[in-house]
């Protein structure tokens, strides 16, 4: 059991309401509002830490200023990514596969994986290197293996 002092409470209470006080400002954009991003909001000390996939570099920059310009937040800890951003790693991560013809598409995390594959090892290894990038949600895999080389 954790014991918590009157001051720890008092605390958590502030840090809480200041939580809902950015996820308010963030529901107030109809922007952000609409693209409905998975989006994670914590607060510690007027310390905001936001998490999560969002839909272009200008999103970001767009959560990033509501979260920053809301009352009580003192500083904002930024681990947001978007799905351009993931497209790129996952592209470069397969680059490095031979004989690969693959297309890499990402809405809100939920990878599309389109293309030609030698073999199902080769398949294997392209999900899970798609897998292990930051922000990847889900991964739908519609690659096929090229006639003839399985």
């Amino acid at each position: 059991m954790v014991a918590y002092s009157v001051d720890n409470f008092a605390q958590h209470e502030l840090d809480e309401a200041l939580r809902e006080s950015v996820n308010s400002s963030l529901e107030r954009d109809g922007v952000i509002r609409e693209s409905r991003m998975p989006l994670e909001v914590t607060a510690e000390n007027g310390v905001v830490t936001l998490s999560g996939v969002v839909l272009s570099e200008i999103m970001h920059d767009r959560v990033l200023f509501r979260a920053a310009t809301t009352p009580g937040v003192t500083k904002v800890i930024d681990h947001l990514i978007s799905d351009p951003a993931i497209e790129a790693e996952i592209a470069s991560r397969i680059s490095s596969t031979q004989n690969v013809q693959a297309q890499v598409n990402s809405y809100m995390g939920n990878i599309m994986l389109n293309g030609v594959v030698q073999d199902d090892k080769q398949r294997n290894e392209i999900v899970n290197l798609t897998q292990g990038v930051a922000g990847v949600r889900s991964v739908v895999d519609n690659l096929v293996i090229a006639p003839g080389d399985n």
